[in-house]
């Protein structure tokens, strides 16, 4: 987690040298906006993967 933490904080940076620091601009909303949900997900995936019922399933379906 400690990757997405550090590669979501680089693109927030990132858009806020792009739009001047101006947080007000709706692009840059927008660009935060779509930064949230993309790593949101990220973390989800992540989760999901390494959640105790994910290994069961395959632990159970694999034999593993």
């Amino acid at each position: 987690m400690r990757r997405l933490d550090r590669q979501e904080h680089e693109a927030e940076e990132k858009a806020y040298r792009k739009y001047g620091g101006n947080t007000a601009d709706p692009r840059y909303q927008e660009r935060q906006r779509k930064i949230d949900e993309k790593y949101d997900h990220k973390r989800q995936k992540v989760e999901r993967n390494t959640g105790k019922e994910h290994r069961e399933y395959h632990r159970d379906r694999h034999g593993w």
